[in-house]
């Protein structure tokens, strides 16, 4: 199985943001790896609620949480594309 969902890069905590926001409305299966209790506050809230959260929360923690979803996602990716190699 092959995700065609694609992480958008940041380089700061702007650009975290609108990557988790992105990740968020596309629900991608190796979300379900990501255990931050930030991360699961925001799956849980609509987006403008989490823009509001978004603005409360400490840019280091933001980055953090991009960080954990970004290794999640590699993660993910080489485990399908080397399953998909041994068929």
């Amino acid at each position: 199985m092959y995700s065609e969902f694609r992480l958008l890069n940041a380089i700061n905590a702007k650009e975290a943001k609108k990557a988790i926001n992105h990740v968020l409305e596309h629900n991608p299966l190796f979300l379900n790896k990501v255990t931050g209790s930030l991360f699961i506050i925001l799956k849980s809230l609509k987006e403008q609620d989490r823009e509001f959260l978004f603005d409360k929360t400490p840019d280091e923690l933001i980055i953090d949480l991009y960080v954990q979803i970004k290794d999640k996602y590699y993660d993910f990716q080489d485990v399908t594309r080397y399953k998909l190699k041994l068929k």
